[in-house]
């Protein structure tokens, strides 16, 4: 059988953004969000699932966006001078090799994270990251073990269906150090007993998830578990204060090109064809 999940990232983020996954939600076809517990409307987050306990929520560790929940001077390393996070996940990545950022930093980051949104009543479903920074091996380690502390025993897994033609400019460069890694993801995730959906999309197509490219993926999705990543919202104004303090990441009109597909009346009848299952990482196991 083919059982999909489709996963909102970075609920909590606006209150735009939350609006969108709750509508996306209701409308039958969003099983999933991923929650960002520094997230300006975090606690808007929480309430509406509260109000709405069919969605699954996820914890959408973030090292990238916005401020640390963590006591700044303990998390110094991850923090540019005005105490914000670095942005970039390309900085963060060659920071970590070079051995300037503080692995301990990072693991007590995420664990104010995972304890905020797990304070506020919410049962985490899985957890993945703002960037998919875990497919670096350092910081999977990191949430595997946070993982078990929390008993949280599901993971986003990276590993694609992605071709290198669907690699353009410099990302062709990448595609056998993804590979790479997100083979040894698997294998670490399989070894430490923690759950994943076996095929995952859309994590390099933030604000291009259209009705074409969801037709092509339910075309040919395989039996078993899979996950798609979408970024469904409505346009925050210019003067949001989500726009200066967690970055620019896709807050546009590409959230809502996103939204208006999810909410399409021809998207159930194309999962419907497509004899597809929608389900959330509660069913996962």
């Amino acid at each position: 059988m083919k059982r999909l999940i489709i996963n909102a990232d970075d609920f909590g983020l606006s209150s735009q953004v939350n609006k969108a996954i709750i509508e996306a939600f209701k409308q039958g076809v969003l099983t999933n969000a991923s929650l960002l517990a520094n997230g300006l409307s975090f606690q808007e987050a929480v309430a509406l699932a509260k109000a709405n306990p069919e969605l699954g929520v996820g914890i959408h560790l973030n090292i990238l966006r916005g401020k640390p929940l963590s006591v700044l001077n303990e998390v110094r390393s991850l923090v540019d001078q005005r105490g914000f996070f670095q942005e970039s996940p390309l900085r963060l990545g060659s920071k970590i090799l070079l051995s300037k950022i503080s692995l301990s930093e990072i693991e007590k980051e995420f664990k104010a994270q995972i304890m905020k949104v797990m304070e506020e009543g919410v049962q985490p479903t899985h957890l993945d990251t703002e960037k998919h920074i875990h497919i670096l091996p350092s910081i999977l380690r990191i949430i595997i073990k946070l993982a078990k502390e929390f008993k949280i025993n599901k993971i986003r897994c990276l590993k694609s269906s992605i071709q290198l033609k669907d690699f353009f400019s410099l990302r062709g460069i990448f595609f056998p150090l993804f590979r790479f890694f997100t083979a040894l993801e698997q294998r670490d995730l399989i070894s430490s007993n923690i759950l994943m959906p076996q095929r995952i999309y859309g994590i390099f197509e933030a604000g291009t998830m259209l009705i074409d490219r969801y037709s092509k993926i339910f075309s040919s999705l395989p039996d078993g578990f899979s996950e798609i990543v979408c970024h469904p919202g409505y346009k925050d104004s210019d003067s949001d204060p989500a726009l200066s303090e967690m970055g620019r990441f896709y807050l546009n009109r590409k959230r809502e090109a996103e939204l208006d597909t999810l909410l399409m009346p021809e998207f159930k009848s194309l999962v419907i064809n497509s004899k597809i299952d929608l389900v959330s990482y509660k069913n996962l196991g």
